[in-house]
């Protein structure tokens, strides 16, 4: 475009302005420009220079908070030193990358809060929260603590869970076996049990527990004093002795722990003086005494329904004890009172069920007897059949036992009388064959029968009676020979009796006799032999005494022979005073031979010590 002079002097007239304007933009923005990074610098500087506020770890957000702030925080948290504060430390700086600048820093801390987190969890285990101990345990990063070849922690670690569990298992069962001793009361067991926790590596079960334990056994022994007394009344039985012993265990703390087993002891020491109670109703059938023992249970036993109940069923029993059929029926109706949410209504319904059986068996019972007053085979058997009815698990069974026994033995009485009856008579013929025959006739009542016994008897005193008859002729010649002096012949006669035989024993009475007649008489004919052999022989007199002496006091030759030996003794002190006149010493030898309990055995001593004295003067 082509310009005239006037535009050219616009246009040089407008530049000026332009060019003011144009650098007046310039520094306008270079001063917006300079103002805005010198912000941003100092606003950096300022950021990088001040310390955090906890109230910024309060509102951080991690994925926005600077690692720096970070780093602070999570050292913030690990200063309360607890599992959660640890493991929130350790997860605020563990997602830093590798290539960061705080990343060493960062590891750094996170070892140290690993090691912080083992310390707590053996505090937590030795302090006795073993949960906890597991837990922190359980959350320790193994694979930030140092390893190296000859230590690695991570490896004792591992172990670590196994162990603790397997103390705190035998610790428990150790406190667990102390508390089982204390309860049945066995103070050296206890103790000697608790010693056991003294070598469990862990301080809350070798300080804290073990101590416990001592205090229990302390508390336990001192209070068991009452518990161990009452037992003792008790075991005494009676039920006054269990009243005392109730009174003595009542005497146990609600506080102490063996407070439980006392009330234990209180209602077992109840129920004993029930069972007392039913044991004098049933085996004594005393009302009255077993009333009297039941209302001593206390109530503090809680046994006051079950009391009431066997009141009741006391007072029915007694009524069924008539066993009349009335009474029976009165007694069910008492007990049938008893409902069945009653203590004793399953009791009471046994009695009723018993009862009911009772009244039935009862007319079995009274329909039998009235059948077997006939007293004949065919309506003692039909009386049989009619109680035999009555099942064996019934209460009357017994009875009707024993009304069947008594029948049938009646009934084998009325069989086999007529045997026993011809037997008797057969015998009367009182000859061999008579017996044998009325031993053949009796023989026919079988073993177990109602006569069989009395037929027995019979029987072997026909036998007896056989014997006689045979054996009395031997015993009728022995005497004979024995008569005129013929022993050896009456023996041998006697001795055909065998042994056994009814007549045995008076023979060999017999034979006895004769056998000391025969030594009597030869060894006195061997002592007169002997002092008639040699007259005035002091030696030839002592061999016939001492002969002599062997006849048996029972013989009928030893009055004979004390006589001789009298004699005999005699001559023996003449022969030494005959010969003390040139002998003293052969004389004291003579008299000395003079046996003791003969007349002259007296003198002869006077003699001796006479003589004697002389000798020695």
């Amino acid at each position: 475009m082509d310009l005239n002079d006037a535009d050219l002097a616009g246009v040089a007239t407008a530049f000026p302005r332009r060019q003011s304007l144009w650098n007046w933009f310039w520094q306008f923005w270079l001063l917006v420009m300079g103002i805005t990074v010198f912000g941003l610098g100092g606003g950096a500087v300022f950021s990088l220079v001040r310390l955090p506020q906890t109230r910024d770890c309060d509102r951080l957000i991690q994925p926005f908070a600077s690692a720096s702030l970070r780093l602070y925080c999570a050292q913030v948290a690990a200063g309360e030193q607890t599992r959660e504060s640890l493991l929130k430390a350790i997860q605020l700086v563990d997602d830093l990358p590798k290539d960061h600048p705080l990343r060493a820093a960062a590891d750094r801390n996170i070892q140290h809060w690993a090691f912080d987190l083992i310390v707590l969890a053996e505090g937590q285990y030795n302090d006795g929260d073993l949960a906890a101990a597991l837990a922190t345990l359980a959350d320790i990063p193994l694979d930030r603590l140092p390893c190296e070849e000859d230590d690695c922690p991570r490896d004792e670690l591992l172990s670590w869970k196994k162990t603790w569990q397997d103390t705190w298992d035998q610790a428990e069962k150790i406190y667990k076996d102390t508390e089982k001793a204390l309860i049945d009361q066995d103070w050296d067991l206890a103790a000697a049990t608790a010693t056991q926790l003294l070598s469990i590596n862990n301080h809350y079960w070798q300080v804290t527990k073990y101590n416990e334990l001592n205090a229990q056994i302390r508390e336990v022994r001192d209070t068991n004093s009452y518990i161990a007394r009452a037992k003792a009344l008790a075991e005494k039985g009676g039920a006054d002795n269990l009243v005392k012993a109730i009174a003595l265990a009542q005497k146990v703390e609600p506080g102490s722990r063996l407070y439980t087993v006392a009330q234990a002891q209180v209602v077992k020491f109840s129920r004993q003086i029930l069972d007392e109670a039913e044991t004098v109703l049933e085996r004594d059938r005393d009302l009255s005494g077993a009333l009297a023992i039941v209302q001593k249970i206390p109530t503090v036993a809680n046994l006051q329904e079950e009391v009431q109940d066997f009141t009741l069923l006391a007072k029915s029993q007694a009524k069924s004890w008539s066993g009349r059929i009335p009474d029976l029926e009165a007694a069910i109706a008492q007990a049938q009172t008893i409902e069945s949410d009653r203590p004793l209504y399953t009791q009471s319904r046994r009695l009723i069920q018993t009862w009911q059986q009772e009244i039935q068996d009862v007319g079995h019972l009274d329909r039998g007897r009235s059948l077997a007053q006939n007293q004949s085979i065919p309506s003692l058997m039909t009386a049989i059949a009619e109680v035999s009815l009555i099942p064996q698990n019934h209460p009357r069974r017994n009875e009707a036992n024993d009304l069947i026994a008594g029948w049938n033995r009646k009934i084998e009485t009325l069989e086999d009388q007529p045997y026993l009856d011809r037997a008797i008579e057969l015998a009367r013929g009182g000859t061999v064959a008579a017996y044998q025959s009325a031993i053949a006739e009796i023989n026919r009542i079988g073993r177990g029968r109602a006569l069989y016994g009395e037929a027995q008897d019979q029987a072997s005193q026909w036998d007896r009676d056989i014997q006689r008859i045979e054996d009395a002729p031997y015993l009728d010649e022995a005497q004979e020979y024995a008569d005129v002096g013929r022993y050896p012949q009456a023996i041998a006669v006697a001795q055909r009796i065998s042994p056994g035989r009814v007549l045995y024993g008076e023979a060999q009475d017999q034979i006895a006799d004769w056998r000391l007649e025969i030594q009597g008489e030869s060894n006195l004919e061997q002592a007169r032999g002997l002092s008639s052999s040699s007259v005035n022989n002091p030696e030839s007199l002592t061999a016939a005494i001492r002969t002599a002496d062997r006849v048996p006091t029972q013989a009928p030759q030893r009055a004979e022979a004390d006589e001789e030996i009298e004699r005999w003794s005699t001559q023996l002190l003449q022969i030494a005073l005959e010969r003390s006149g040139y002998d003293l010493r052969g004389a004291i030898e003579v008299a000395e031979q003079v046996p003791p309990g003969s007349i002259a055995y007296e003198d002869a001593q006077a003699y001796i010590r006479t003589w004697r004295s002389q000798i020695d003067l």
